[in-house]
Formats: C-alpha cells, structure tokens, sequence
C-alpha cells in the first residue's frame, strides 16, 4: 500500500496492491476451517481487502461456529444479503455508510451499525438505540490506521466480553491515539486506552 498523507490535519489517500491477498480463494477459508481455525475463537473480523466472496465464505463459517461476526467493508463495494445476514456489528465510516445505502438500510440486514466519523467520534446503533461516543481531543499527526486500530480495540472487547458500547468506546480511544504518531505498524495498547478512558470518559447521548 502507498500511503500519502496531508500536511494540514493528517488525512490520509491509501492505494493499495492486492498482491498475495488478491490470491486468497475459498479452498482457503474451507481448509482453515477444517483445521480448526475458529476452535476457542468468539469474534471474527473481516475487511475487504481480499476477494469478497472469501469474506463471505469465512463469515458464512464463522457465524456457523457460533462467533460473533465483524465486518468493515473497506475498500467499499456492493455486499450481498447473504454476507449481511451473517454479520453481528458492521463497522462504517461516513463514506462507506453512504455507498452502501445509508443506516437505515443496513439496519434491516445487521443488528449493529458502528459509524465512524473521525474527529467527531463515532456512534453506535443497535436494537437498544443511538449513542454518540464523542471523540477525544488529541493532536492529529496522520489518521493512517486510525480506523483499523479502532475495530481492532472494538473486537478485542467483545472478545473479552465487554456490551457492544463498551466496545466501541475502547475502539473510540485506540482510534484516537493511533492518529497521533505517523505510520500504522504500531497499535495502541490496552494500557494507553485505559489511560485515555480514566482521563477523559467520552459517551454522549
């Protein structure tokens, strides 16, 4: 991937060469899957960053074996109902909640919608509701990872057990924190996002 990333505020354009990821098929899912892959697991995540119908084999899977099942379309691109019905939290930021027909949309097809949205937070929409989880105020160096850290933080905690809000919250703080170093090799840790929650709780709404 070459990353550039803008002087003024950190923004970030990503293209990407699929390389080895463009080679993943469904004999691939099929055989980790038959190898025990999913044994022990709670959450999967997917991205789209390998062939879609890869994604959709391994939530398909996935679901099957009981886990929960993330997904943040990116890059973006039409999702079959199949897919959709399969994902527990579908994870979106405002460009690729806009591609795929708006929130009210995919709500008919997934429990929860997770909207980022940058330095204004993010929200979470479920069966119980909207909550607003503001953004932390940190100095921007470059958002490159910014996303990825916070679906990370977010799957991690319901991995570990934490309420889908919960979640996402410690997703809201690794996300803040990714964007203040540049590059996107390293990942906040749960002691930095801890730091952040005690310092400065953040749910609104």
């Amino acid at each position: 991937a070459l990353i550039t990333v803008a002087g003024d505020g950190g923004e970030n354009t990503i293209v990407v060469a699929p390389g080895a990821n463009a080679m993943i098929r469904t004999v691939h899912v099929d055989d980790a899957a038959a190898a025990g892959v999913f044994d022990g697991a709670t959450v999967m995540v997917a991205q789209l960053e390998v062939p879609l119908d890869v994604v959709r084999r391994a939530a398909l899977l996935a679901r099957r074996a009981g886990l929960t099942v993330v997904l943040n379309p990116s890059p973006v691109q039409p999702l079959p109902d199949d897919l959709l019905a399969a994902v527990d939290v579908l994870i979106v930021n405002d460009s690729e909640l806009d591609r795929l027909g708006g929130l009210e949309l995919l709500r008919r097809h997934v429990p929860a919608v997770v909207h980022t949205m940058g330095s204004r937070g993010l929200e979470v929409n479920d069966d119980e509701g909207t909550v607003m989880l503001s953004a932390h105020t940190v100095a921007v160096v470059d958002t490159t990872g910014a996303g990825d850290a916070c679906c990370g933080a977010l799957a991690a905690g319901l991995a570990a057990g934490l309420s889908l809000r919960d979640a996402a919250g410690r997703g809201n703080a690794a996300g803040a924190i990714a964007v203040t170093a540049r590059g996107a090799r390293t990942s906040p840790t749960a002691t930095e996002i801890d730091t952040l929650l005690r310092s400065a709780p953040r749910r609104s709404g």
